[in-house]
């Protein structure tokens, strides 16, 4: 073993693969202490990198939940705007008379839940920005979605009178004024659920 003048024998530290020859000062031994420190912290920081492709897998899983929510507005989205076109279709109207029940209902197709042709249908005499507005503003909330209109419209009602599949169905018209209640779904009709009389709420 060599001894040194200062009667000191040097000795070697291992930090990140690198040996270090402590010189004898004890000024130099504190400096070269730190350095194997910060090589053991540096080492310590390495066993955490296992833990990166945990973040990744979380960080993939919001991305598809985010995806599913963003495809499921759109179906929502898209289903609102067909019973919205269907309901303009089957119940909003400019001009019509209670003579015009028979065509208009052998023109559309009108079924009812039983596969015959539907019993009654009601059409309002309106222009579909009206009748938005009852969705907007324009009409008091019955609950369950439901909005009965502030003011009144004319409205034509279609009764089948016989048959039992078009074109064979046969219809009689009859016309009233009245509050007209009806299913919005984000400010758009799209459930014509009935009307009452002018000053009445909800039938009663």
């Amino acid at each position: 073993m060599y001894i040194n003048q200062a009667g000191l024998v040097p000795s070697t530290i291992f930090w990140e693969k690198e040996t270090i020859i402590i010189k004898t000062r004890p000024h130099k031994k504190a400096h070269c202490r730190q350095r194997y420190l910060r090589g053991q912290k540096t080492t310590n920081q390495s066993h955490q990198r296992p833990l990166k492709p945990v973040v990744r897998d979380l960080v993939m899983t919001f991305q598809r939940a985010f995806l599913f929510l963003v495809l499921l507005c759109a179906t929502v989205m898209a289903n609102v705007d067909q019973q919205h076109k269907h309901f303009l279709k089957q119940h909003v109207i400019g001009k019509m008379t209670t003579q015009a029940c028979e065509n208009q209902m052998r023109l559309l197709k009108l079924n009812g839940p039983d596969g015959k042709c539907k019993v009654k249908n009601t059409f309002i005499l309106a222009n579909p920005e009206q009748v938005i507005q009852i969705c907007t503003g324009g009409g008091t909330p019955q609950g369950n979605n439901l909005v009965q209109s502030n003011n009144a419209f004319f409205i034509v009602i279609c009764t089948r009178t016989g048959g039992d599949s078009h074109p064979n169905c046969t219809y009689k018209g009859s016309s009233a004024t009245k509050n007209v209640i009806i299913a919005c779904e984000r400010k758009l009709p799209v459930h014509y659920d009935g009307d009452v009389d002018i000053g009445t709420t909800d039938g009663k």
